[in-house]
């Protein structure tokens, strides 16, 4: 194995050392490495490059069925040693429960490798510059609030006190950007875009969602202001529709839900609870995902999963804990690299179907209720008006509930956008309450 593990897991393993002298019954411990190149831009210029190191210690015990948790950002020993004794004590103060359980040692060191680890600092930064000089011809009414971009690489190691050991490295590029439209007095809402990828050879502008986003909010200067209320379709934007389906997950299939007994899916495995069209899945190991999580908090190594296959709820969503808590079965994985299996239909012909509807890029509301009913602003959003996107709204509410829209789809876009996280279609959805002023 590669030398820059060595370090680590020396350190690892005083790490668990002390905690068993200490009188852990189970322990795990992370010790990683980073390094981030950044690039930033703010208000229109660049200011700020740098790049920047940092170490970070993770431990984790369990003694007589209590959980501590601890993080440290040095390797020093005296500050290990103290740390070691702070998270046993946290342990000791905290409630007894049988359901605290690490992964077991599956036998044999793994070693996980993703993404891109040795970073063109040059290439990124030309990609960058590009981005902006595309922004200040193509688009000159589009201001450029922030724009942060680096690579970050990392490097680390996962022991337990049971002989459990993992080696990881990964290293993914990424760009984030909030900006505006403005012409003359007249300014459009705050929008954004973010990729995660492993590829410069595509000029950021035309990956992820960061080219519709900017056009959105060029359009989304001049708004009208929408009369009366209706019924009718809400068409999402595929990181809008994102947004929802973590609302969903986390609602009705995630460990809150669960764990207080508020789910309205807790009696709904191998049942229909969504349109046949629906497949819902968390595939970290992908093409789309640059980046992910080889292992969740606890050690367990992460599979792909479908959590709605063809319309019917295939899995829950939770981590290890609340399954033993609830006497059911943990998800595969617990991380965010979530994909929709696209439709058969156009995005135009998605439209060119919709009577009287809005297109959704930005979602505004609260949380929504146990039961799935969502409340919330619509945020550069547009009327759609006899299969044709008019126009720029402003100050329009959407009303409706998580679980009925599941089951009234109208459509699922065959273009499909990939951010490096997710991958993800347009969705629409009938029957959602609609008002303006």
């Amino acid at each position: 194995m590669n030398s820059k593990f060595e370090q680590l897991k020396k350190t690892a393993d005083i790490a668990l050392a002390d905690l068993l002298e200490r009188g852990a019954d189970s322990s795990l411990v992370s010790v990683g490495r980073s390094v981030k190149n950044e690039f930033n831009i703010d208000g229109g210029e660049f200011s700020l490059m740098r790049t920047t190191d940092s170490e970070a210690i993770g431990l984790k015990v369990i003694k007589g069925n209590k959980k501590g948790d601890i993080s440290i950002n040095s390797f020093d020993r005296e500050v290990l040693r103290n740390a070691a004794g702070e998270v046993i004590k946290v342990a000791e103060g905290s409630s007894a429960d049988e359901a605290w359980v690490f992964a077991k040692n599956p036998g044999g060191e793994k070693h996980f490798s993703i993404g891109v680890l040795d970073a063109d600092i040059e290439k990124l930064f030309d990609r960058v510059n590009e981005l902006k000089e595309t922004l200040d011809r193509d688009y000159p009414k589009i201001k450029i609030d922030q724009l942060i971009s680096s690579h970050v690489m990392s490097y680390g190691v996962l022991a337990g006190s049971d002989g459990l050991i993992y080696t990881t490295e990964y290293g993914y590029y990424n760009c984030g950007l909030s900006f505006i439209g403005q012409d003359g007095d007249e300014v459009s809402s705050f929008f954004g875009a973010d990729i995660i990828t492993t590829d410069l050879d595509t000029p950021f502008i035309e990956q992820g969602d960061v080219k519709r986003n900017i056009e959105a909010c060029e359009r989304s200067i001049h708004t009208e202001a929408l009369d009366g209320t209706f019924t009718g379709c809400m068409l999402l934007t595929p990181d809008c529709f994102g947004g929802f389906l973590f609302d969903i997950i986390g609602n009705f299939a995630g460990d809150s839900g669960v764990l207080e007994q508020t789910s309205i899916w807790l009696n709904k495995l191998g049942s229909k609870v969504a349109d046949e069209r629906i497949t819902v899945s968390l595939n970290p190991i992908s093409d789309y995902a640059k980046f992910y999580s080889p292992f969740d908090g606890s050690g367990y190594i992460a599979e792909n999963f479908d959590l709605i296959k063809d319309g019917v709820f295939e899995s829950f969503a939770i981590s290890d804990y609340v399954a033993r808590k609830r006497g059911m079965t943990k998800a595969k994985n617990t991380g965010a690299n979530v994909s929709v299996k696209p439709g058969s239909e156009s995005l135009d012909g998605i439209i060119s179907g919709i009577d009287k509807g809005i297109l959704v890029g930005r979602f505004s509301g609260g949380s929504p209720s146990s039961n799935g009913d969502f409340s919330g602003v619509a945020k550069n959003s547009f009327l759609i008006e006899n299969g044709r996107v008019t126009k720029p709204l402003r100050e329009v509410m959407i009303n409706g509930n998580l679980a009925d829209i599941l089951n009234n789809l109208r459509g699922l876009s065959k273009e499909l956008t990939e951010n490096g996280i997710s991958s993800l279609p347009y969705a629409a959805f009938d029957n959602v309450v609609i008002s303006g002023k």
